[in-house]
């Protein structure tokens, strides 16, 4: 799930989850009307009359909201907010080969950590703490290249079929290779593949196209 945090006037916290709103107070999450973050977004003004031109686009209410990174919500709030999201079958077991680390994150860490990358990274991705079924999340900068392997290790290996015009560099297993382009897609693409994995790992994410891995 891929997660938007708002703040509003610098002391009230929101997220959405694109469906459903919630607001952090007394230590856990509400749910609240969607109305409060699109509404400020939008400069919604609820003095003014419903035919008046300036119902909309008030600057004063537009500012009074802020979109947060995952980071900045974690500096000023703690880890333990965004951990309050989760549910215990969502955290992912993931090994980072850059920093040759293994670790517990929620998806949206694993987001965060896929749109800040700034170079080369492999990730390794599964759960309920089993090897397999496996994403693996190859990057280099706004390029990437997917590989899923299945459980059943008879089973076909398979990695993304893209278009990109050129080989590109990216880490498996440590070590550097050239990447077919043909194998080559972005990382909203990478995303999306994440997000499909963990509501169903059993299954390669059908939001783009596979090669068999050889």
């Amino acid at each position: 799930m891929n997660y938007k945090f708002y703040s509003i006037d610098d002391n009230r916290l929101l997220y959405t989850d694109g469906k459903e709103t919630f607001e952090y107070k007394n230590n856990e999450w509400l749910k609240i009307s969607n109305s409060e973050i699109t509404d400020r977004l939008m400069g919604y003004d609820s003095s003014e009359s419903f035919d008046s031109p300036y119902v909309m686009g008030s600057t004063d209410i537009m500012s009074s909201i802020k979109e947060l990174t995952l980071e900045q919500v974690i500096e000023k709030y703690g880890k333990s907010v965004i951990d309050k999201i989760y549910k215990e079958q969502d955290m992912l077991n993931i090994y980072l080969e850059s920093k040759k680390i293994n670790k517990d994150c929620s998806p949206q860490e694993i987001i965060e950590i896929i749109k800040n990358n700034k170079g080369l990274e492999e990730i390794w991705i599964s759960k309920n703490s089993k090897k397999y079924p496996c994403l693996v999340i190859q990057l280099n900068n706004e390029l990437a290249c997917v590989n899923y392997f299945p459980e059943d290790e008879n089973e076909t290996n398979w990695t993304s079929l893209g278009n990109y015009d050129k080989e590109t560099i990216f880490l498996s297993g440590g070590e550097e290779w050239n990447a077919p382009g043909n194998s080559v897609i972005k990382i909203d693409q990478a995303i999306d593949c994440l997000q499909e994995f963990l509501n169903n790992e059993k299954e390669k994410p059908k939001c783009i196209e596979w090669q068999k891995l050889i």
